[in-house]
């Protein structure tokens, strides 16, 4: 399981790799160093997540939709959910970059993130190169995974004031 962020050019700004298997985002998060940099990180600029992270100060997720979301909810999750091609758009180039990353056959699990990790770097340098049309990147769905208990990790209550901020300062698209 890998946790990666990207900026808007599709550079790799964090990595943390390590936990095998399938494991819940949320538990990752928390035991990555972005937990405890993200703050100092992002300053007053906000990380886009998916629905399986918490909503944070600088970790802006979408409204859950139970059947009752206002028109302006449903806006924001709308405009946040057309910026998710950003990441897997950078997942899609560096794996077409390293092929080796679509079956990885080394068996120490030490080796296997030191190598992720260089492949990120190596993708960040390699951000300039340009590709031939052949080469454009594969696109791999991704499915959303709950967490062991079905159930979501508690928001932090002052991150749903800023994500109810941000969403209140959107323009209507849909």
């Amino acid at each position: 399981m890998a946790q990666v962020v990207c900026d808007h050019k599709q550079r790799i700004r964090d990595i943390f790799v390590g936990y095998p298997g399938s494991v819940h985002d949320s538990r990752v998060l928390r035991s990555s160093p972005l937990n405890e940099t993200l703050p100092e990180k992002c300053g007053d600029s906000y990380i886009l997540g998916d629905s399986g992270y918490p909503c944070l100060k600088n970790l802006l997720t979408p409204f859950r939709d139970n059947g009752y979301l206002t028109k302006r909810q449903r806006n924001y999750n709308y405009i946040l959910s057309t910026n998710k091609y950003i990441i897997e758009h950078c997942f899609g180039i560096m794996i077409q970059k390293f092929r080796q990353l679509y079956h990885v056959k080394i068996k120490n699990v030490g080796f296997i993130v030191h190598f992720i990790r260089a492949c990120a770097a190596l993708n960040n340098l390699s951000l300039d190169v340009v590709f031939d049309a052949e080469e454009q990147a594969i696109f791999p769905e991704y499915d959303i995974v709950l967490n062991e208990d079905g159930l979501p990790d508690r928001d932090d209550r002052e991150a749903v004031a800023v994500r109810e901020e941000v969403m209140n300062n959107l323009l209507f698209v849909i």
